[in-house]
C-alpha cells in the first residue's frame, strides 16, 4: 500500500511557522496525480469516521439484502426461447411468462442476449 503525503518541509508551498504544508486544496494535487483512482473528500471522512470507531479491516463487510439471482443462465436460456418463438413480444408480456420482473427481463435482452428493438421487433444489436 502507497503512502500519500501532502506535507512537504521545504519546497514551494513552505509555510514560515516552520511547519511545511501546501497551500492549495490537496485534493486537485492528488486528482492530477491519481485522476480518476482518488476517492472523493465526503468517502474519505466516511472511512475516517468508520476507522475512529474500531473498524480494523479494509474488506468488505456483509451487506444485507437479497443477492441478485434474476440473471441466471437457466432464466437468460428462458428468455431466449420466447424471444425465439416470438420477436414481437414487449418486455411486459415476456415478464408475464417468465415470471420475472420487468427490470431483470430488460437487463437481460439488452446485457445478456445483446439484443435492442426495432421496428417492434427484438433483433440482435450486430444487425
Amino acid at each position: 500500500m502507497r503512502m500519500i503525503s501532502l506535507c512537504s518541509a521545504e519546497g514551494p508551498g513552505k509555510e514560515s511557522g516552520g511547519q511545511g504544508r501546501w497551500r492549495g486544496n490537496p485534493g486537485i494535487l492528488l486528482r492530477t496525480a491519481y485522476r480518476d483512482a482518488v476517492l472523493s473528500s465526503a468517502q474519505v471522512f466516511r472511512w475516517h469516521k468508520a476507522f475512529k470507531d474500531g473498524r480494523k479491516s479494509v474488506e468488505d463487510e456483509q451487506h444485507a439484502g437479497h443477492p441478485s439471482t434474476s440473471r441466471t443462465e437457466n432464466n437468460v436460456v428462458r428468455v431466449k426461447a420466447v424471444l425465439d418463438r416470438d420477436r414481437c413480444l414487449n418486455v411486459q408480456l415476456i415478464a408475464e411468462e417468465v415470471g420475472l420482473l420487468k427490470m431483470d427481463i430488460h437487463r437481460i435482452i439488452t446485457e445478456d442476449l445483446h439484443m435492442r428493438k426495432i421496428c417492434a421487433k427484438l433483433v440482435p444489436k450486430n444487425l
